[in-house]
């Protein structure tokens, strides 16, 4: 090839794989959250992970036509050692496509099952966030294949089922959702690799002043004998750069019952800094009273 050819090819083709690069892009994200807690009961007081550290990377490319290809992996860690949690990409790693059509994702992933119980004023995160929401049924789908719908009026569903590989049994879990002006509203149903059978309901009402926030689940115990009801109330009330959050959390663990309560205050620093305070009560039948206090700083990155 003449080198003036040559050289010209080479300039074409880097401006083609500059503009492929262009259509894609991978962002590194998580949370660093530490803080004081003090637990009644063994009178603990410690610095501590008030909510789940995480870092992980996500990326999107544009194939055209409206289909985009994704990836998502990420990593849980103990902040106050540094230690990591285990498997290593615990909480996700999937890649997917989605479009017109809906998406897909396949690899390690919640089961679509809990989509419908999450909504919690606290997140589940601090010691006010205590309490079991999802009957214990949340699983963690491996090797795993999850479809969401396209919304058409305000309605979507998922559909989620796990290969029964080794000694694991196939598992499987559907969710329907309406998210419409100030109302999210889903229910949900789960088959369990244990053979037990679940359903959940969920939802967010925002009436402006305040959000309501419901969340309800039943795990029937069928196959592994441990029937769990669980009910979550909860609100955030908006005040200024902050918020005030309260929950009701009552779990029914094949007969034994746990109550927790929650208030806090949350205060925005920035878009991704918070500072937060917070208290929670536990009664666990047959078991003394606990009472935790905490509080702490949040970031987001």
């Amino acid at each position: 090839m003449h080198p003036t050819r040559f050289v010209l090819a080479c300039v074409l083709a880097a401006a083609g794989a500059t503009a492929a690069q262009a259509q894609s892009n991978a962002t590194l994200y998580g949370r660093v959250d530490l803080g004081y807690r003090h637990d009644s009961g063994g009178v603990r007081q410690q610095i501590a992970n008030n909510s789940m550290n995480a870092v992980g990377f996500r990326g999107v490319e544009e194939l055209g036509d409206g289909l985009q290809a994704f990836f998502q992996i990420e990593h849980r860690f103990d902040a106050d050692t540094g230690l990591p949690r285990t498997p290593f990409w615990d909480e996700i790693s999937i890649v997917g496509l989605r479009g017109a059509y809906g998406e897909l994702r396949l690899g390690r992933q919640g089961g679509p099952f809990g989509v419908a119980p999450d909504q919690d004023a606290f997140g589940g995160d601090t010691v006010a966030g205590a309490g079991e929401r999802k009957a214990g049924a949340d699983d963690k789908y491996n090797n795993s294949v999850v479809y969401w719908t396209p919304a058409a009026g305000g309605f979507s569903a998922a559909v989620g089922v796990s290969a029964g590989e080794g000694l694991q049994r196939r598992g499987a879990s559907a969710v329907l959702r309406y998210a419409q002006g100030p109302l999210l509203a889903m229910v949900s149903y789960a088959d369990r690799s244990n053979r037990d059978h679940a359903w959940a309901a969920g939802g967010i009402h925002d009436f402006g002043a305040a959000k309501l926030i419901l969340a309800a689940a039943h795990n029937d115990g069928d196959a592994s004998g441990k029937e769990r009801t669980t009910f979550d109330l909860g609100t955030i009330v908006p005040l200024g750069r902050g918020s005030l959050r309260a929950k009701l959390n009552h779990d029914d663990n094949d007969g034994v019952k746990t109550r927790n309560f929650g208030l806090g205050y949350w205060h925005d620093l920035s878009a991704r800094t918070l500072l937060y305070s917070d208290i929670g009560l536990q009664k666990t039948d047959g078991l003394e009273r606990v009472r935790r206090f905490d509080f702490g700083i949040r970031h987001n990155f």
